[in-house]
């Protein structure tokens, strides 16, 4: 088994947020492609054929999410191979697109400790980010939030108990790892 090192391009963008993937910065609002789009690989060839990773924390709408009880159920992981060597990439390949919630929905913080996704999303990379690939690092952030958090406003009885999902899109064609630095000590349990 050979292991590929790649460098990927990480952006982040903490922001107010609107429906429509419309994002706020100081003067203005406009669509979220706007930062990622200019990354293509026929805009910045220099980039083609890496990984393009994207976070966004920022609501993308007004709707809020009051959940739903699940029973427990248990996921059978699947795999797939690639064992092509040459092949020619879709302009818009190896992109990462994360958001804080879903479409049209709230996201949430923590007057304290911050935003539930960017709050689990660190803790996981600090715990993991050198253990496992981006996307199961990512699942994990994404039930953290799902599962761990729940809004508390005394207040406002229509902001009580709910609830928040992070979604991902990708485009990515291989898994991404973030190897050790080589000056760091790896130690084995």
């Amino acid at each position: 088994m050979t292991t590929q090192i790649m460098t990927a391009s990480a952006s982040s963008s903490l922001t107010h947020g609107l429906q429509n993937d419309m994002i706020c910065a100081k003067d203005a609002a406009y669509k979220s492609d706007k930062i990622w789009k200019p990354f293509t690989a026929a805009k910045c060839t220099t980039l083609a054929g890496k990984p393009k990773l994207f976070f966004f924390q920022a609501c993308r709408g007004d709707q809020v999410d009051s959940g739903v009880v699940l029973s427990p159920r248990t996921f059978l992981p699947s795999e797939a191979t690639d064992s092509v060597t040459s092949y020619t990439i879709p302009t818009h390949a190896d992109f990462l697109i994360a958001h804080s919630s879903v479409q049209d929905f709230r996201s949430w913080r923590n007057l304290v400790e911050g935003t539930w996704y960017i709050e689990c999303l660190c803790k996981v990379l600090d715990e993991y980010g050198t253990e496992i690939d981006l996307m199961s690092m990512l699942i994990l952030t994404i039930r953290k939030v799902a599962t761990d958090f729940t809004t508390i406003n005394p207040i406002d009885k229509t902001m009580y108990d709910k609830k928040q999902v992070p979604s991902v899109t990708t485009m990515l064609l291989r898994s991404v790892y973030f190897p050790p630095k080589l000056n760091e000590k790896i130690t084995t349990a």
